[in-house]
């Protein structure tokens, strides 16, 4: 990856802070893994990429931790009352990981995996929030996040607002979430997550607006 460009101007003017509820501060831990533990890491994931296409894709994020080089961010957007956008992009985060939702209009998520920065840095996460659904139902997903900004913009606090809808005849369904800072508003847009999965639920499509709390364990 060389470059990125993104456009926010549809959003500008999303009304979430009606929608706002509280979580209890925290942060991601600061104990980073020891060398041991990440070169094993680095070394099966570049061996299982030979095989697989979802190792393949864990690898180029390492790769990214790994070379510190620099990627480009072009935006498209500005300020609206609600939204502004994410300011000086430094660095970008990419995180891919398994994400398991249950809800009954109101409902909790749980996800991990793993997250690389052009920092650079490489590291787990784990992620754990509350939310509304315009749906019942029960699911899990793989999900890829971009995060522009650095590991400290990707563990924390943040808002999503997603949408979900299954795929007629195939059995899986995708989502898509845009990422808000929880300091607001207006509130800061810190990237989006994509995800493919399955599950059950009442409506072929729904709409969500989580909170959740990364933490986050360099190696």
């Amino acid at each position: 990856m060389d470059s990125l460009h993104v456009d926010y101007s549809g959003i500008q003017r999303l009304d979430i802070v009606r929608l706002r509820f509280a979580l209890p501060a925290g942060g991601p831990p600061s104990r980073p893994a020891g060398q041991t533990e990440a070169s094993a890491f680095r070394s099966a994931i570049g061996a299982a990429s030979y095989v697989s296409n979802l190792a393949a894709l864990l690898k180029e994020i390492s790769d990214i931790a790994a070379v510190a080089k620099r990627v480009g961010v072009s935006l498209v957007g500005g300020t609206g009352p609600m939204i502004t956008g994410p300011g000086a992009i430094t660095a970008i985060t990419i995180g891919a990981g398994a994400s398991s939702s249950v809800f009954a209009y109101v409902g909790v998520t749980v996800g991990a995996g793993i997250y690389g920065s052009s920092t650079p840095e490489l590291g787990f996460y784990s992620s754990r929030g509350g939310g509304i659904w315009t749906d019942v139902g029960i699911g899990s997903e793989l999900v890829l996040t971009y995060v522009l900004g650095p590991p400290a913009a990707f563990g924390g606090l943040s808002w999503g607002v997603g949408v979900s809808c299954d795929i007629p005849g195939v059995g899986v369904g995708i989502s898509c979430t845009v990422l808000f800072g929880a300091s607001g508003p207006p509130f800061p847009l810190l990237g989006w997550c994509v995800g493919v999965g399955a599950g059950l639920s009442v409506l072929p499509a729904s709409i969500s607006f989580q909170a959740s709390n990364t933490q986050l364990i360099p190696i």
